[in-house]
């Protein structure tokens, strides 16, 4: 599954690991994919505060025209 597909459901998933955003961002800057998010996402670094990340990681979704998911995962 790609990065992007899991990264729909960080909302949604309780203990939802962030790393994979920062992954994801990393690997986009190095594609050429830039924009304000990316940047801001590929900076954070572990221990990743959940409440501090969550939004950038809604608006890197919105900058690629990504939808989250928000039904119950079961």
């Amino acid at each position: 599954m790609e990065k992007i597909e899991i990264l729909k459901w960080h909302r949604t998933v309780e203990a939802f690991d962030y790393s994979i955003a920062v992954d994801w961002a990393i690997e986009s800057l190095q594609n050429k994919i830039e924009t304000e998010n990316i940047l801001i996402l590929a900076s954070f670094f572990k221990p990743i505060d959940k409440n501090e990340i969550q939004d950038y990681v809604s608006a890197a979704l919105r900058d690629f025209k990504e939808d989250e998911h928000y039904e119950n995962y079961s």
